[in-house]
């Protein structure tokens, strides 16, 4: 089963493919999921939503109903100049710039 067409080849040797390639393959059946997983893996750690259109193949009335309802419950967050971020992401990040910030003025 073909579960998303990429641009580039997967490297098996990276950590985390399999459990990342499971958890894509359980999303894509469903739009919502799949769009709640687009944001959480976006390159960027963000997505606007024109890259999810285009990513999940989904039309632009529904990617947006979809990510007012993932926003609605907290799952996901507005940023400016429609992007949106999804929470566990904001978590990461925020804990990446606490670590930084004690490592430096430790």
């Amino acid at each position: 089963m073909i579960i998303e067409s990429i641009e580039r080849k997967l490297k098996r040797t990276v950590p985390g493919l399999i459990d990342d390639l499971r958890e894509r393959s359980n999303a894509v059946t469903d739009k919502r999921r799949f769009i709640e997983y687009a944001v959480r893996r976006a390159a960027s750690h963000a997505a606007s939503e024109s890259d999810l259109v285009v990513r999940t193949k989904t039309q632009p009335a529904d990617v947006r109903a979809i990510l007012a309802k993932l926003t609605q419950e907290g799952l996901v967050s507005s940023l400016p100049n429609g992007w949106f971020i999804h929470r566990e992401t904001t978590r990461e990040l925020s804990q990446c710039v606490a670590d930084t910030v004690c490592a430096v003025s430790s």
